[in-house]
């Protein structure tokens, strides 16, 4: 897909929540790796400084965005992105 393609596609309003989040936001974590699935629930937004999504958990390196979400890839298997938290699956809280 071209650079202008990607760039045109439209946002949807749930990217739109989650890009924009703010501080006292509710919002979950989900860690990936190891063959593991967990959810977190959040609320500690910082705040967005340079493109770079910080909280009180990733406050060193913050999160960026990737045009679907705010992830974290720590580089040894686990990835945590962030989700609302009506997208988190029941029972998973």
């Amino acid at each position: 897909m071209a650079k202008d393609a990607k760039s045109a596609k439209k946002e949807t309003p749930k990217t739109v929540n989650l890009r924009k989040l703010k501080p006292g936001d509710r919002f979950a974590y989900k860690n990936v790796g190891y063959g593991y699935t967990t959810y977190e629930e959040g609320s500690d937004v910082i705040g967005v400084k340079k493109g770079v999504l910080f909280t009180h958990t990733f406050d060193k390196m913050g999160m960026m965005w990737n045009g679907e979400t705010w992830q974290f890839d720590s580089g040894s298997g686990l990835v945590t992105s962030v989700v609302r938290i009506e997208d988190v699956p029941a029972g998973q809280l």
